[in-house]
């Protein structure tokens, strides 16, 4: 029987590798590089091409612009320092990502993500043995699955929470069990600061799940493995500390750094963004609204506390502790992102406490409607990963035919006036010059130095094509002054432009796309 289940572990495990891998590949990950995964390619990258001495980011139009003015990332993902230009994501991702793009080259970052989800899953079968039913639940009825098909931090820093949570649960008996879920804990700090929310609840429920528990060690053995865990992690945390204090002059780092504004909005802004991280939100579902088994088992556990052992009370505990502890720090609402990112530590958790309890009542023949209630609740976020998957596969489609039509310019330099239109670029802004000019006398000034560093190249100008925006959008924009202004920003001043245009460039052709347009020259 134990061999037909591993032998049954290993299948799904290799079937859940296809899809993770399969879902990457669908999804076209040459087309997956905007926003956020764009800014960490480049970041990764920009490490990859100074060998590790410089965390300079790597940006081909610094010939023409050394301030990085006309620097496509800006806003909350790029800071200067003194004279250096630095990404304000966490370097630790990066570090380990450089090594991946020496290997697969650049374009396969995306499949390093699955490859994060992949690990947690063989670290899951190791230490928890789940059934192949639960070892599928885990990847397919939850958000993990649309995490790893992006190039992110996301599935290391889960891995590394993960870890944690497993020695100190399933290796409890020793001291040196707890020091090291402390130091795996701890190292999830460098990758995302929830991970310094994730300690402090594993922390605390270390300790509480031990005090009143009348058949666990004295209340100095519970004080030690707490002690154990708190010096592991922070010892770690101290290390990251000084390094980011050292490097940037803040302990908490870049991303803090970027991010402190948003810490300090109004209550109910932040109410908004914990019921949008909660439950649902513009165009996104949140921890509970994503996975509404959650709301079904966590009361009932609750409900149940007594008859709970230590172990499940820890990690009962510790998660809820973290979800509503991490919506003091979130410095947004996650965006446009399906799937609350914020929350990746705590689906394990959930994955076993599922297993753990619908077993149970399968053995004692007990609720089968609440069984088959919970399996429809997972049932909804399975059809909410394949609603994931379009929803990121319409946005690559998008990605990839303003690619396409970029390329059409068959120019050498691409200039944009805003980043939204910019990011579009994708991974050619490794290989073509990108420069983001957000005025016609931004571009007048740099137009000359970019002729005489270039005096052969050909020059594509891209902006939003306001002709072909149907008249629904422009009611929605005539309503909604903020969208206006963003799409606003994606549009020159034609009657100033072209002049401009014209001193510099002859043969200038217009080349039109679906929503864009282009002017393509050469010099005069």
């Amino acid at each position: 029987m134990n061999r037909v289940l591993r032998s049954s572990r290993l299948l799904t495990l290799f079937l859940l590798a296809v899809v993770l891998f399969g879902s990457v590949s669908y999804l076209k990950p040459r087309y997956s590089f905007n926003w956020d995964i764009h800014n960490k390619a480049v970041q990764a990258y920009s490490l990859f091409q100074n060998r590790f001495q410089s965390e300079e980011l790597y940006y081909p139009g610094k010939a023409v612009d050394p301030t990085f003015k006309f620097f496509p990332q800006q806003g909350n993902v790029f800071l200067q320092i003194g004279q250096r230009n630095l990404s304000a994501f966490p370097v630790a991702f990066a570090a380990i990502s450089a090594p991946w793009i020496w290997i697969f080259g650049l374009e396969s970052l995306p499949y390093a993500s699955a490859f994060g989800l992949f690990l947690c899953l063989v670290a899951f079968i190791k230490y928890w043995r789940p059934s192949p039913l639960v070892l599928a639940i885990s990847v397919l009825c939850t958000f993990l699955w649309i995490l790893s098909v992006e190039y992110s931090e996301h599935s290391v820093f889960i891995l590394f929470c993960f870890l944690s949570l497993t020695f100190s649960v399933k290796k409890r008996g020793t001291d040196l069990a707890f020091l090291l879920s402390g130091l795996l804990c701890g190292i999830s700090v460098w990758f995302r600061h929830e991970g310094l929310v994730y300690c402090a609840s594993l922390a605390l429920w270390i300790f509480l799940s031990k005090v009143g528990n009348h058949k666990e060690a004295d209340l100095k053995k519970t004080v030690r493995k707490s002690a154990l865990f708190i010096l592991g992690a922070g010892l770690v945390v101290a290390i990251f500390g000084i390094f980011n204090f050292i490097d940037y002059g803040h302990p908490l780092g870049p991303r803090y750094m970027i991010n402190r504004e948003g810490l300090g909005v109004p209550f109910l802004v932040r109410l908004g963004w914990a019921k949008s991280l909660l439950f649902f939100g513009d165009f996104k579902l949140g921890y509970f609204g994503y996975m509404p088994a959650t709301l079904l088992l966590f009361p009932v556990l609750l409900y149940s506390w007594k008859r709970l052992s230590r172990a499940n009370k820890l990690i009962l505990g510790s998660s809820l502790t973290y979800i509503f502890l991490v919506l003091l720090i979130v410095p947004n609402d996650g965006f446009t992102n399906w799937g609350p990112r914020f929350f990746g530590p705590v689906v394990f958790p959930f994955v076993i406490l599922f297993s753990k309890y619908f077993y149970f009542l399968k053995r004692r023949r007990k609720a089968v409607l609440f069984r088959y209630v919970l399996l429809a609740g997972l049932s909804f976020s399975f059809l909410m990963g394949f609603a994931g998957i379009r929803y990121i596969g319409e946005g690559r489609k998008q990605q990839q035919n303003s690619n396409t039509f970029y390329h059409s310019s068959s120019a050498d330099i691409w200039i944009f006036p805003d980043d939204s239109i910019a990011y579009m670029a994708g991974v050619d802004f490794f290989s073509k010059i990108v420069l983001r000019v957000a005025t016609p006398s931004d571009l007048e000034d740099l137009i000359p130095k970019v002729r005489e560093k270039w005096p052969g190249s050909k020059v594509a100008f891209f902006q939003t094509d306001m002709d072909r925006i149907d008249p629904r959008m422009k009611t929605v924009l005539a309503s909604n002054p903020a969208l206006a202004e963003s799409v606003r920003k994606t549009i020159w001043r034609e009657e100033e432009l072209n002049p401009i245009l014209g001193r510099f460039f002859g043969n200038l052709r217009e080349i039109k796309s679906d929503r864009l347009k282009g002017q393509v020259g050469t010099w005069k």
